[in-house]
């Protein structure tokens, strides 16, 4: 019981002891009180009998008229009063006193000297009685004088074993608070060991993360190159699976920094506008080979509400869709894996449907904690970190969001919520009617119908079994209802003006490939291989921007900027794998004028060239 004691609120313990404390001294009020009562009337009572027995004597041995036997007849009478008083009856013992005392008044010197006699007779045997009377309500008052100081002992016998108790309590508080400052110690301890390994942790993730990074930078920005020269469909569409397969390494990456942020609740979320439609189409062209190679049909529906473009964290959710996807085609060994995008209600809409196995009662929530699956052997059947659900869960949820599960008779269904404010409204269709043949794939008729696009029977080769390659995927489809075909190279728009630029990377892949994407905007470009050359470079030659890697061997990005910054005022924008908001805010401290995370993109160097290369 006192060890439970903790558990009781300290506002109830409170209660509690002033409970026991005004209950003792109740009892030890009503106990000394009723000792003072009893003690009292025996004392009166004892008074009562030590007059009547004299005055009792003095009848016996005094003449009945004599003057003192008037003043003992009033003393008898002071002592039958309250006796009536306290018994009513005409039989009692002090009615019976009072009848003979006034017997007795009323007897004169004149009558009968037996008559007398026989007065104070009587008088004395109702003297005798009202003594014993007095003497039963003696012992009455005796007992109960003794019955309350055996209350009072054992009120005494209680205050010992309650000061004991409260002596007990208070070491034993004593001890619980040693102990209490003791495991503070030991938590604090342990608090201190589990951030440095979390700082250990995110160290390594970074250095990772930057290791994978640097040379994902040569791959897709060689992807992005490529992507703008003359290439057909079918080639564009590899370059894209290219473009999408790096992505996903990326991604991958970015699970695992995501989850160490989001362990300490560090991660950020865009708000900037994205199109919806080439977010799908570019999942759709991750996963169609792996689909195809397990006999799966992939495809991909977008509704007529969903808009061209929508503001918010187009990196996060595509994140979440490839996690949903990836894990349909991982579990799903036949039929198909179909995702559906629509706008309601201010939220688009992501649903992944499969024929899978679906998700076990017991599991529907465990697979949404980390490095959980469903089943003890999916790891070593189907691979996977077990990262994909709990992640998407916690980014869904940072987007202001929910993800929710279904489990409809054959395989399962997950479902993103998202708020998106529309940025640009859906583009309506050309309302001419389409011909489909008996090749056409359904998933290419059933996005067609989602769209409301009237369907006419009978060939029609560019929307037929081998127009689009790969998935029936939305932004495929409207360029080819569009009429937009490839006819020639889309040249990558150049920046005004002949800008000089130096690269500055000891990785040789990444440094070309950066190089050569500043010059498809129309740069003139040098390249160093450390800081040592850049600083050397940089005092002799008048650069328009300095793109400089932040890690470097001899000299790294921040103190070189530093020394090329003492010399002279220059851009410098700063490249690195670290995707940390504390590594930026480093490298712009050295006086780096912004901060770009590899792998880069065209889109991110033409930013950086009209934002800084006029100041």
């Amino acid at each position: 019981m006192i060890r439970g004691m903790h558990r009781v609120p300290q506002a109830l313990r409170f209660a509690l002891a002033l409970a026991v404390l005004l209950g003792f001294g109740w009892w030890s009020y009503s106990a000394v009180d009723a000792a003072q009562t009893a003690r009292n009337e025996r004392s009166e009572v004892l008074g009562r009998i030590t007059e009547l027995q004299s005055a009792q004597l003095v009848l016996m041995t005094t003449d009945p008229f004599a003057p003192e036997v008037d003043r003992v007849l009033s003393r008898m009478e002071a002592v039958a009063l309250p006796m009536r008083a306290e018994d009513a009856s005409k039989s009692s013992a002090g009615a019976l006193l009072a009848r003979r005392v006034a017997e007795l008044r009323l007897a004169s010197p004149g009558d009968d000297a037996e008559a007398r006699t026989v007065a104070r007779t009587e008088l004395i045997i109702a003297t005798d009685r009202a003594v014993a009377s007095l003497w039963d309500r003696e012992q009455k008052w005796e007992l109960e004088l003794e019955f309350a100081w055996l209350r009072i002992e054992a009120l005494a016998w209680c205050g010992v074993a309650l000061g004991l108790i409260a002596v007990l309590l208070w070491g034993l508080a004593l001890r619980r608070g040693a102990r209490s400052e003791e495991l503070a110690g030991e938590l604090a301890k342990a608090l201190e060991g589990a951030q440095a390994g979390s700082a250990a942790k995110s160290d390594f993730i970074a250095v990772v993360s930057h290791e994978i990074r640097t040379p994902l930078t040569a791959m897709l920005g060689s992807a992005e190159l490529l992507e703008h020269t003359d290439l057909n469909d079918r080639q564009l569409d590899h370059v894209r699976v290219i473009r999408s397969g790096g992505d996903s390494l990326l991604h991958i990456v970015s699970d695992v920094l995501d989850l160490s942020r989001l362990d300490v609740g560090r991660l950020e979320f865009a708000s900037e506008p994205f199109e919806v439609e080439p977010l799908l189409d570019g999942v759709a062209l991750l996963f169609w080979e792996r689909a195809n190679e397990q006999g799966l049909q992939l495809s991909v529906c977008a509704s007529p509400r969903v808009p061209t473009a929508v503001m918010g964290d187009g990196s996060r959710l595509r994140q979440v869709l490839v996690n949903l996807v990836s894990n349909a085609v991982k579990f799903t060994r036949e039929g198909f894996v179909r995702v559906d995008a629509d706008y309601r209600g201010g939220e688009l809409v992501l649903t992944v449907t499969d024929t899978g196995p679906g998700v076990p009662l017991g599991a529907r929530t465990k697979i949404f904690e980390a490095f959980t699956q469903a089943e003890m052997d999916s790891r070593r059947q189907h691979g996977g970190t077990g990262l994909g659900l709990a992640i998407s869960t916690r980014l869904v949820g940072g987007m202001r969001g929910r993800l929710e599960l279904a489990v409809p008779e054959v395989g399962s269904r997950f479902t993103v919520h998202v708020p998106a404010e529309v940025v640009v409204a859906a583009t309506p269709l050309p309302p001419d009617a389409v011909r489909l043949g008996a090749t056409a794939p359904p998933e290419l008729r059933a996005q067609l119908e989602a769209w409301r696009v009237p369907i006419e029977d009978g060939a029609d080769l560019l929307l037929d079994a081998d127009s689009v390659h790969g998935p029936v995927r939305p932004g495929a489809v409207r360029r080819r209802l569009e009429r937009r075909e490839r006819t020639g190279v889309h040249r990558v728009p150049q920046i005004p003006g002949r800008l000089h630029a130096l690269v500055v990377d000891d990785n040789a892949a990444s440094r070309a490939v950066v190089a050569e994407m500043l010059g498809a905007l129309g740069c003139r470009v040098d390249q160093a291989a450390g800081g040592r050359e850049a600083i050397g470079l940089a005092g002799d030659t008048g650069y328009s921007l300095i793109f400089m890697d932040c890690d470097m061997p001899d000299v790294d990005g921040l103190e070189a900027t530093r020394s090329i910054l003492e010399a002279r005022p220059l851009p410098v924008v700063g490249l690195s794998g670290h995707a940390t908001a504390e590594f930026r805010e480093r490298a712009l401290s050295a006086g780096m004028t912004a901060y770009l995370t590899k792998p880069v993109r065209l889109a991110d160097l033409r930013r950086a060239l009209e934002t800084w290369a006029a100041v």
